[in-house]
């Protein structure tokens, strides 16, 4: 998208929606964040997005404590969300990488602040050099 597009559309929506296309871009990020800008205070980003499996699918497949955090530091409320399988039965978290099976994130956040211009991302976290943290 380009910045004037982006500006056209910065804050225009009560409701953007998502049906699993975020994830075929290669800036994913970028992708996210123009999303996510598109939204007026206290309207929502409704999300589907590949979270496990799914390789040879798209580009990225971000784990779904990731997805979530991001519209959590961006000033989002997450309202709900959930995950199913590929047939759409509803897994319960917390869920690791499914052993390869393939998951989908479903979820609702509404907007709350509208300052956020830096998009901040979120990133792992080791203690003491190891095993990853990933947020809740």
């Amino acid at each position: 998208m380009s910045v004037a597009d982006q500006m056209k559309h910065e804050d225009a929506w009560a409701t953007v929606f998502n049906l699993g296309t975020l994830e075929h871009v290669w800036d994913v990020h970028r992708a996210h964040c123009n999303s996510a800008r598109m939204v007026k205070l206290h309207g929502y980003f409704l999300g589907h997005v590949p979270v496990a499996g799914w390789e040879g699918h798209c580009i990225h497949i971000t784990d779904w404590r990731f997805v979530l955090q991001f519209y959590r530091l961006n000033g989002f409320t997450l309202e709900d969300f959930w995950l199913t399988d590929q047939g759409g039965a509803e897994v319960q978290p917390p869920v690791s990488r499914n052993g390869g099976k393939s998951l989908l994130l479903w979820f609702a956040a509404r907007r709350h602040d509208v300052s956020t211009r830096n998009w901040e991302a979120p990133s792992q976290v080791y203690v003491d050099g190891r095993k990853p943290q990933t947020p809740a």
